[in-house]
């Protein structure tokens, strides 16, 4: 079940979201007003840039990256406390096609939901091709594990 449709059935009582749901529910309303012409970027936001797995790879000292399945979604360098880069593709590209958000409105709302979500204090996210092989690497890594 959709987040939204879950959040419907929490106010009308036939449901109960979770306190992380409402949790996370809340600090996408303080960014993105509820209503139903925003109902697709809510979900977008909810099913994408929250509930990361954060994940430190060998090859990769300096970094920690944020997976949805094995997809990179964030880079966050760690020798620079503010870069904090996004996955173009998957997540900035998105936010200026299908939701026309310009540059200045994308790092914005990035920012002020990964800080929440995540509690970090001043990044400056910034869109970028990551790397394919750190898909690569994460399959290698983490099926040595299973």
């Amino acid at each position: 079940m959709n987040i939204i449709r879950k959040y419907k059935l929490s106010l009308l009582k036939y449901d109960f979201l979770t306190k992380k749901e409402l949790e996370d529910l809340n600090i996408i309303f303080k960014e993105v007003k509820y209503c139903k012409e925003n109902f697709e970027l809510i979900e977008f936001i909810y099913n994408n840039l929250l509930n990361l797995k954060q994940v430190k790879l060998k090859d990769y000292p300096n970094d920690i990256f944020y997976f949805k399945d094995d997809k990179v979604i964030f880079e966050q360098y760690l020798l620079n406390t503010t870069l904090f880069f996004v996955n173009y593709y998957l997540i900035w590209g998105v936010f200026e096609t299908k939701f026309n958000y310009n540059y200045q409105e994308i790092r914005n709302l990035i920012k002020r939901i990964v800080e929440q979500s995540y509690k970090m204090t001043e990044i400056t996210p910034r869109g970028y091709i990551l790397k394919d092989l750190l898909q690569q690497a994460y399959k290698l890594e983490y099926n040595e594990h299973s």
